[in-house]
C-alpha cells in the first residue's frame, strides 16, 4: 500500500495537470450521478430534489477547482524547469569564463 501511495504522490508531483484532470473527470461523473436523477424527477413530478442538486453543484465546483489547480501547478512546474535550465546555462557560461 505504501508503494502505491508513493507512486500516486510522484505522479501528482511530476504530472499535476494529468493527475488533477483525472480527479476532475471522476468528480464530474459523480456529480452527474446525482444530477441526472434529480432532473428526471423534476421533469416527471415537478419536485425539486434540493439535496441531490446541492451535492451535484458542489461536486461540479470541486471539478472546476481541481482542474484549475492542475493548470496552476503545471505552470509552476514548467516555470521551475525553465529557471533550472537558465541557472544551468549561467553556470556553464561562468565556467567557460574562468577557463579563459
Amino acid at each position: 500500500m505504501k508503494v502505491i501511495k508513493t507512486i500516486f504522490t510522484l505522479y501528482k508531483n511530476y504530472k499535476p495537470l494529468a493527475f488533477f484532470s483525472i480527479v476532475s473527470i471522476i468528480l464530474f461523473a459523480i456529480g452527474l450521478v446525482f444530477f441526472v436523477p434529480a432532473v428526471i424527477v423534476l421533469f416527471q413530478t415537478g419536485e425539486i430534489k434540493v439535496p441531490s442538486i446541492l451535492v451535484s453543484m458542489l461536486l461540479f465546483v470541486c471539478t472546476l477547482q481541481s482542474l484549475f489547480s492542475g493548470l496552476i501547478l503545471d505552470n509552476i512546474i514548467n516555470t521551475s524547469k525553465q529557471n533550472f535550465e537558465m541557472r544551468l546555462i549561467d553556470c556553464e557560461y561562468r565556467l567557460k569564463e574562468k577557463k579563459q
